[in-house]
């Protein structure tokens, strides 16, 4: 019966401007109605598309204009199509107020500004992260229920207050108001040494600047705020659809050459949000992977991102060889499928 319902809404649909998408959707609205718990009314929403769907199958084009019941039908189609209209306005006010009180650092970041695409409703209002008594003066003022930290700087002046202080000013500040705390973190806490993909138990081994401040940051966090959710990801890329990441954006430079045995996860920045704002709802806590179902090197993730050969060189020593990363916990937390970067770039 529900067959026949989406039938007569689709054709109806072609005789309300921009009533398509709308009517789409009417099939499963009609069907919520709990119509069918009437006898009555279910048996002549059965008749009258039932008929039409006979008549149209018959009749071809001409099905419409000649059905005895063309008002009815058209009434009920526009009627059906406000009411549409009308929940999905009151869908977007419920997820503005869902996420109201959704804090983002870095909210100008790559990450940051599709979590907030995400999340309309989120606040984004700026605060120095190095600054302690700003961040707790801006959260006892605005007294948030979730705080999502991507905010960081990887190098050059500042980056360890801002990447390591900051996080822990941040997830203090939180834990101070009650709030939820998500912190992201990477991959190369690790050292890429294991020969398999590291699980949240393996213990941090970072071999560069940046990787030592964000294992720094981790402690901190969950030093600040215990049940903090430090998340783990990787490389971060937008794919069709989406801007290009930094990573994307030098892939397309012929001149660059790019690392054959360095192996991440990468992630598609649109599927990343999507998970922090499950992981956010969940009573989940610690360290928990977030990244790629492939693992692929820096070389293959230009090639992917190019679609040709590019330069492929060893990478040098003291760079994190193989930091991918065993996200099956996530994967088994949230309804977001975590799609490899081969299926995203494809």
């Amino acid at each position: 019966m529900l067959e026949e319902r989406g039938t007569y809404l689709i054709v109806v649909a072609r005789f309300i401007p921009g009533g398509r998408t709308a009517a789409t959707f009417s099939a499963g609205y009609v069907h919520s109605f709990a119509w069918r718990r009437f006898v009555v009314a279910d048996a002549l929403a059965a008749l009258i598309w039932g008929n039409y769907t006979v008549l149209l199958g018959y009749l071809g084009g001409k099905a419409f204009e000649a059905h005895p019941w063309k008002g009815l039908l058209l009434a009920m189609g526009l009627a059906i199509a406000v009411t549409i209209g009308v929940e999905g306005v009151r869908h977007f006010r419920r997820r503005t107020r869902r996420w109201s009180r959704l804090y983002v650092t870095g909210a100008t970041g790559f990450l940051g500004a599709e979590l907030v695409r995400q999340a309309p409703g989120a606040t984004v209002e700026r605060a120095d992260v190095r600054d302690a008594e700003a961040v707790r003066k801006l959260f006892d003022r605005l007294r948030p229920r979730v705080v999502i930290h991507t905010a960081y700087r990887q190098d050059g002046e500042g980056a360890w207050e801002t990447t390591v202080d900051g996080a822990e000013n941040v997830a203090r500040a939180a834990h101070e108001v009650g709030a939820r705390f998500v912190h992201l973190s990477t991959d190369v806490v690790f050292d890429g040494q294991k020969g398999s993909a590291y699980v949240e138990e393996d213990a941090q081994c970072p071999v560069t600047e940046y990787g030592r401040a964000k294992a720094e940051a981790e402690v901190r966090v969950l030093a600040a705020c215990p049940n903090a959710l430090v998340v783990r990801t990787s490389l971060i890329v937008g794919g069709p659809g989406f801007a290009p990441s930094k990573h994307e954006q030098v892939a397309i430079d012929p001149a660059m050459t790019f690392y054959e045995d360095e192996i991440r996860c990468p992630i598609q920045v649109g599927d990343l949000a999507a998970a922090l704002l499950e992981l956010a709802e969940l009573d989940v806590s610690g360290v928990l992977h977030v990244a790629g179902a492939d693992a692929v090197s820096r070389a293959e993730l230009a090639e992917l991102v190019a679609g040709r050969s590019v330069r492929r060189a060893p990478a040098p020593e003291g760079r994190p060889l193989d930091c991918s990363l065993d996200s099956s916990r996530a994967r088994a937390l949230v309804r977001t499928e975590l799609r490899g970067v081969r299926t995203v770039l494809a």
